[in-house]
């Protein structure tokens, strides 16, 4: 398909528009600018304006499926038929108005659908708290690091994601990901791939289990929330509303935001 320039300039002016509305409509304006080839997403719009949204995003750990606004049903079932044949897919939704009809699009593709809530997240320069970390290593990990790369596969193979040394490598090409290291070994990651000028999304914390209980993780995702809003950008998470790292995220000066549903659908 060809975009005309000016068309496709006017879109993406748009998607900023509604991604200084919602920080999670980052999600949208990285991938539409900076990821195209992973994602496919369907909108619909009024005099110029997006109405609604689905975006389906490929993500290291799986699919994730977004959807927002006021979308009719020949939307829902364009991006459907994206998502059939994938074993599992965590379909978010950012509009109330849309749940059953989600979820009724989830039975139809999956014989197993779970649902949960995510409380949504969010911190600013002014309400990030100062965290004091006892000696330990943490740095931005080097995408042009053998040894980081290395690294990072190690950690994800624990977490049963098996990469290549180049894989991992790409993924740290794409992501900003801090670690702190114990002894030399990568032990906790805090990683944002969607960042725009107008929000950073933390997408994965993770703290190996041997390395738990040392504050190792509030203190990766301190420095890149630090990153963040020192860029000038609102860092945004989400976050299973029984999950109990929801204190770790509020003793950082993360506030609530807001909320949504999760289907998490497998074959």
């Amino acid at each position: 398909m060809i975009v005309e320039l000016g068309k496709a300039s006017e879109i993406v002016r748009e998607i900023a528009r509604l991604a200084r509305e919602s920080p999670f409509h980052s999600y949208l304006l990285h991938s539409a600018v900076y990821d195209p080839r992973s994602v496919a997403w369907l909108h619909v719009s009024r005099d110029g304006r997006i109405e609604g949204y689905a975006l389906l995003c490929k993500r290291l750990r799986g699919l994730h499926a977004h959807f927002w606004g006021s979308l009719p049903e020949d939307v829902l079932r364009g991006l459907a038929n994206h998502l059939r044949g994938h074993p599992s897919v965590i379909l978010h939704v950012h509009s109330s108005e849309l749940e059953d009809r989600v979820a009724r699009l989830a039975k139809s593709l999956f014989r197993t659908v779970i649902d949960d809530e995510l409380v949504e997240l969010a911190v600013d320069r002014a309400s990030l708290s100062p965290i004091t970390v006892a000696s330990t290593c943490i740095r931005a990990l080097d995408p042009f690091s053998g040894s980081d790369a290395a690294a990072f596969a190690a950690l994800e193979k624990e977490r049963g994601v098996e990469l290549s040394i180049d894989a991992a490598r790409d993924e740290l090409l794409e992501q900003l990901c801090f670690g702190a290291f114990v002894n030399g070994e990568l032990a906790s990651i805090a990683c944002s791939l969607a960042r725009t000028r107008y929000a950073w999304i933390v997408e994965d914390v993770f703290t190996r289990d041997r390395y738990r209980g040392m504050g190792l993780g509030s203190a990766v995702l301190h420095k890149l929330a630090r990153a963040g809003v020192e860029a000038g950008a609102l860092v945004a998470a989400a976050v299973r509303a029984s999950c109990p790292a929801r204190r770790m995220y509020r003793r950082l000066g993360f506030r609530e935001i807001g909320s949504r549903k999760v289907f998490i659908g497998s074959i």
